[in-house]
């Protein structure tokens, strides 16, 4: 009988992997912070351009951006808070809904002829979809991609140098 024993020192092998972790990090949090602001402020000039048109600003004033890290990922997210009408505005309406008076009894417009017309109520039609946070992250994605997976290698690159005897 043949009997073999193989030996291998695992340990210069981890210690060089759990340098590039730290470094790795590193490069992607000042690159996700970085993207998450522009994604924001892409976002923001879409709603003061050419996609909707501003009439309270509330909209607008509910875009935020938040960076968030847990030992295994790091997220940046661009969102708006606190509006209903936001979704309706990002993915359109679902279909018609009702218009109903809410201090009258009948609702009242003028209809462009000098004259005035009345309903009790009224189907709107549903709106149609004018994306500002999608379009935004698709206008930046390849350009995000490519960064942090330079900045990826920048950071595995600088740790394994650091970590190589001289």
């Amino acid at each position: 009988m043949v009997d073999y024993t193989v030996t291998v020192n695992v340990d210069p092998a981890t210690a060089k992997i759990s340098m590039l972790v730290p470094a790795v990090r590193s490069a992607l949090r000042g690159g996700i912070i970085s993207w998450t602001q522009q994604l924001a402020a892409l976002t923001r000039a879409k709603l003061t351009n050419n996609v909707l048109n501003i009439v309270s600003g509330r909209l607008l004033a509910s875009i935020q951006s938040q960076m968030s890290e847990t030992p295994t990922t790091i997220t940046g997210r661009v969102f708006s808070q606190g509006l209903i009408y936001a979704a309706v505005h990002e993915y359109g309406g679902k279909g018609y809904y009702p218009i109903v008076p809410v201090r009258a009894k009948m609702l009242a417009w003028p209809d462009g002829y000098g004259g005035m017309v009345f309903r009790y109520h009224v189907n709107h039609p549903p709106l149609k979809m004018r994306s500002y946070l999608r379009s935004s992250l698709t206008e930046l994605r390849d350009a995000m991609i490519a960064d942090l997976t330079a900045r990826a290698k920048a950071g595995a690159a600088s740790a394994s140098a650091s970590a190589t005897p001289s």
